[in-house]
């Protein structure tokens, strides 16, 4: 099973795939964007350059993490790469590649047997 979990809320997100992974018994798949950008040394960051390869190498990393699992939960789905991807204005900088970055996500997100969205207002908080 491949249950994503999707959103703005990233805590209730993490807390939601950690209980999840716990009940079905399924490896947790969360930290992959916080450990991208401590690797990168990327924060809040205005350099769009290092944005773009920020952007590439957490979906990157994501899609051979959930190859490598088979089964999992993520905090983390391609739809959320695609959403910051865009809200980041990274096609404008780099169309090519916001291309290939569309069409990734898009040919990926089929994939999870589940994907459950996590509204950002917090309606959804898991104790």
């Amino acid at each position: 099973m491949r249950i994503g979990i999707a959103g703005t809320n990233r805590e209730t997100k993490t807390r939601l795939a950690a209980l999840l992974a716990k009940t079905l018994n399924l490896p947790s798949l969360t930290g992959i964007e916080e450990e991208e950008a401590r690797l990168l040394g990327v924060h809040e960051t205005s350099d769009t350059a290092l944005a773009v390869k920020h952007r590439v190498q957490v979906l990157s990393r994501l899609i051979g993490e959930e190859e490598r699992l088979g089964r999992f939960v993520t905090d983390l789905t391609v739809v959320d790469c695609l959403a910051k991807w865009e809200s980041g204005g990274l096609s404008k900088y780099d169309p090519g590649a916001g291309k290939a970055h569309e069409s990734t996500c898009l040919g990926r997100a089929g994939r999870y047997d589940l994907l459950v969205y996590v509204p950002g207002d917090g309606a959804a908080d898991i104790p």
